[in-house]
């Protein structure tokens, strides 16, 4: 995965460009997964009004990707339908929740534990999205140890 902004507090990662593989989706996941995993960790030496949530929104489909912008400032980013419901996915997650799209359940169905959570009305699209939530407990394949060390400095948006 590739760290590709800040905005605000939010970060965006993306996975898939400019080299595509065969699990980025779960390289996402993984990342997510860890990201949440650290946030417990973490939460447990903080003084009681420093400690955050996060919410993450993860999808999988195509995309535009290149140097993006205008000869003033231009950045390699990604722009598309797929990176949009990423955004909305991640605005209607509850605290520490981790939701993703249909297509990225596709991608690693049987490997993670992911509980339907329905259709949803997303802002930009007319027809209902079907999210899924990635559950911390239960069987999931286990990353190998370079993938985990990977999954470590990544971030999912």
């Amino acid at each position: 995965g590739t760290l590709d902004k800040y905005m605000g507090d939010a970060i965006m990662a993306i996975y898939g460009a400019p080299v595509e593989r065969e699990d980025d989706a779960d390289r996402a996941i993984y990342a997510a997964l860890e990201m949440r995993r650290a946030l417990i960790e973490m939460s447990k030496t903080m003084e009681p009004d420093r400690i955050f949530d996060i919410r993450i929104g993860i999808n999988s489909g195509r995309v535009v990707a290149g140097n993006l912008g205008s000869p003033k400032r231009m950045d390699y980013t990604v722009i598309g339908d797929a990176v949009n419901t990423a955004s909305r996915l991640e605005s209607i997650a509850q605290p520490n929740q981790i939701l993703i799209g249909e297509e990225t359940y596709k991608r690693v169905q049987g490997k993670f534990n992911i509980r339907p959570v329905g259709p949803r009305k997303v802002k930009g699209k007319s027809v209902e999205v079907m999210l899924y939530e990635v559950l911390q407990q239960g069987a999931q394949k286990k990353p190998s140890r370079r993938l985990l060390k990977n999954a470590q400095i990544q971030g999912a948006y």
